[in-house]
Formats: structure tokens, C-alpha cells, sequence
């Protein structure tokens, strides 16, 4: 049986966690911490899906974990499975400055002792610390597939148009790091989010081979189930008057803080309410609270916390609008799902699912950075001067069913050099 094993690069997010109930499955370690493996990362959703209809392949995910004291492994069943590794932070220098960089020992013996001609290794394309140096240098055996889940954009050589010398010289010589690191990559899965800048990276890298895939989706769950009248009633929304959804996690890059100002200017001329799920950091989400307060949102804006999918599902049954406005994205999973359960999203121009929008002439967009045209934008969608269309469901599932699009990562996994 073929092995696949993912490597995630980052340590789970369990500030994130803060006083929420922990993930399961959970341990508590000798020094009074815990570990847990709520196996939700990228990484886990795609493997999951390759066990699921690739049941020749056992799939594994592996992630450094900086609270773990030994190696902690959950079982889900269909051949896969998720461990954490104990990890530690180092630092080495880089252009210039010492750097802090997560370093797991244990991990990269694994590699080394499992690295066979049955096995290939998914490491991200994005990092190219000493690490992840280390884990590509010790694969001799097997295979390695890069993946990337960031916009292919972040891929390409940075532009300084400053009139910094130092600057200017530390941006080329992070430019020389990456190119170094890309001519090593010889295969790399992702996704069509930004065919411009996929072209110019492929003619930089003529030698690498690119795999493109899409994210497949459980289109029998996502889809309308309840009606929004009884979906409402359910959560104990307001039937009356728009409901705005949002639903990601809270941290800066998602400018849930500049969707909430937005709102805020028009509050005195529309009847709406909006509700965001999703958790952060906890001095974040204090920070939005405070905030929401300051813009006299209290009643308007409701922070909702993680829910299951069911729930969330409920959510977007009950929303006239779904919105997510990061700075930067490939796409957005929940917008995806949103539009998979009918609701008009409103997303920034970026991404896997804004080239597919657009060719099916739906969703709606707006300039990440131009804050001031988004509450323009809005109150176009409130007064109903725009109406944002959904694609079909026989379009979304020719799209974006598991069963289509795991044929593509399947044959990156058996075509990797």
C-alpha cells in the first residue's frame, strides 16, 4: 500500500482555543498542559477525502506541536490518521536577524525511517526554513509533491518600489532565498486561483512540474435543508430584516474589524443584523468586541463562537449575504460552502473561487484595501440595485465534488517525480 504523508509546517493554533472546550481527541501531558488533534487543518481535509475514495493509499498527516512532550497519534478510520510531534522554536539567522523557526527532531527521524520507494511526502512549497531544508534533503527514497494552499501570487519574486537601499537589498536577497528553494522543488500541487501569476511563476520554473487540483466538497451536506424561515426560527434569528453572515477564523489578515466599520455607517439607514462565527486569539476577539461596541454595532453585530457544521449550516440558510474580505486568499472554504448552500457571497477578487465565480457570471467583489467602497457595495446589495447570483447545483457539483477532483490529486501523488 502506498503511504501519502502530509507535513504540516506550524504548530496547532491552540490559543485559539483560549477557555473553549478542547478538540477531540485530547491528552493531558506530565506538566498539567494538553495536546489535542481536532484534525481540521487544510492538510487534514484534503487527506482525508484521498482516503476516503483512494482506499489504496494510507494516508497519514504529520504536524510539529510545540506543548507535545512525545509523539501523539489519533486514528479516524479509511486510512488515515493524524500525529503530533514534539517540536521546539530555534533560531538561526537570516538576512541579517535572528529569526525564530519551529524545529522538530522527532519528525524528521520519521521521515528519514520512513522514506521508501511506496512513499510520498507533502511538504508546503512556502516554507523554506532550515527545517524544512533538513526534511527535503532526507528523502532518498521516495517522493516529494510541494503543495500550495496560499495565493500563487506569494509564490513570485517580491517588487520593492522603495528608495530604501537597505530595504531594497534585503528584498533581493529574500528573492534570492526563495529562487534557491524553488529550483530544489521539482513538484508542486495547486489550485488555479491566479492564472496570471501561475503563468509567470511557470516560466520562471520551466524545469518544475505543476499538478492543479480543486477542493472538493460534501455536496449532500451542503445544500439547503431547513428553508431560511425555519432556520431562523431554529437559532433564533429575526425573521424579519437582512442577515449578514460571516464565518472564519478571527485574526487581523480576515478584516473582520473593517467589515464590522463598514456595517457601522450603515446602520441608520437599513434594517439588518449580522452574526460571525468562527474563534481567534483571545486578545483579538476582545479587541472586536470592544471595537463593535465603539461603533454602537452591540445590536447589530453578534459574535457567535465555533459551531459545527450543522449549525453553520443553519447560518447560511438563514443569511441574504455571506461576506469574507481578507487581505490576500486562494479561497475561501466557507464562502465556498455558503455558496454551496445558496447564499450570495460578497469576496475580495482573488482566489480559486473568484475564477470560478466569475465564469459562471456570480458572486459579488470588492478591492480588499479599498475600505471605503465597501460599504458602498453593501447598501447597493440592501437596496437590491445588485443582485448577486449563485451558480446552479449541477454546475457547483461538476465543480467541486470530491469524486472529480481527487482524480487530479491522485494523479499528482502517482506522476510526482
Amino acid at each position: 500500500m502506498k503511504s501519502v504523508i502530509f507535513i504540516i509546517s506550524f504548530s496547532p493554533a491552540y490559543k485559539e482555543w483560549g477557555d473553549k472546550p478542547r478538540p477531540w481527541p485530547n491528552w493531558t501531558t506530565p506538566n498539567g498542559g494538553w495536546v489535542g488533534i481536532p484534525a481540521l487543518d487544510w492538510g487534514d481535509i484534503l487527506l482525508r477525502a484521498l482516503a476516503s475514495h483512494a482506499p489504496d493509499y494510507r494516508c497519514e498527516v504529520w504536524q510539529p506541536d510545540l506543548r507535545a512532550d512525545k509523539v501523539y497519534r489519533a486514528e479516524f478510520g479509511d486510512n488515515f490518521s493524524h500525529s503530533n510531534f514534539p517540536a521546539v522554536m530555534i533560531k538561526r539567522m537570516k538576512l541579517g536577524q535572528f529569526r525564530e523557526e519551529i524545529y522538530s527532531d522527532k519528525l524528521l527521524q520519521s521521515v528519514m525511517k520512513l522514506d521508501s520507494p511506496d512513499t510520498v511526502f507533502m511538504l508546503p512549497v512556502s516554507r523554506h526554513t532550515h527545517w524544512m531544508r533538513r526534511i527535503n534533503s532526507a528523502v532518498k527514497l521516495g517522493k516529494i509533491l510541494h503543495y500550495n494552499f496560499l495565493n500563487s501570487s506569494l509564490m513570485l519574486p517580491v517588487r520593492y518600489g522603495g528608495k530604501s537601499i537597505t530595504k531594497a537589498i534585503g528584498t533581493f536577497m529574500a528573492n534570492r532565498i526563495k529562487s534557491a528553494w524553488m529550483y530544489r522543488v521539482k513538484n508542486l500541487l495547486t489550485m488555479k486561483d491566479s492564472p496570471q501569476a501561475l503563468a509567470t511563476f511557470q516560466a520562471l520554473y520551466p524545469a518544475l512540474r505543476i499538478f492543479y487540483f480543486m477542493w472538493g466538497y460534501d455536496l449532500d451536506y451542503w445544500k439547503p435543508v431547513l428553508g431560511k424561515k425555519a432556520a431562523r426560527k431554529d437559532l433564533g434569528l429575526p425573521q424579519a430584516g437582512f442577515v449578514i453572515v460571516l464565518s472564519q477564523r478571527l485574526s487581523p489578515e480576515y478584516q473582520v474589524d473593517r467589515v464590522i466599520e463598514a456595517l457601522s455607517k450603515l446602520k441608520e439607514r437599513y434594517s439588518f443584523s449580522c452574526y460571525i462565527t468562527g474563534h481567534g486569539l483571545n486578545e483579538y476577539e476582545q479587541y472586536l468586541h470592544e471595537y463593535t461596541a465603539r461603533l454602537g454595532m452591540a445590536k447589530r453585530v453578534h459574535f457567535v463562537g465555533f459551531v459545527d457544521d450543522e449549525t453553520l449550516r443553519k447560518y447560511f440558510e438563514s443569511a441574504d449575504l455571506f461576506i469574507n474580505l481578507p487581505v490576500n486568499s486562494a479561497g475561501s472554504a466557507s464562502a465556498l460552502k455558503a455558496t454551496m448552500t445558496g447564499v450570495p457571497v460578497l469576496l475580495i477578487p482573488t482566489g480559486a473561487l473568484y475564477e470560478f465565480l466569475t465564469s459562471q457570471g456570480a458572486g459579488e467583489f470588492v478591492d480588499p484595501l479599498d475600505h471605503d467602497s465597501w460599504a458602498i457595495k453593501i447598501s447597493q446589495v440592501l437596496e437590491g440595485k445588485i443582485q448577486i447570483l449563485v451558480p446552479s447545483r449541477e454546475v457547483l457539483a461538476e465543480y467541486f465534488s470530491w469524486a472529480r477532483n481527487i482524480r487530479d490529486v491522485r494523479n499528482a501523488i502517482e506522476n510526482a517525480r
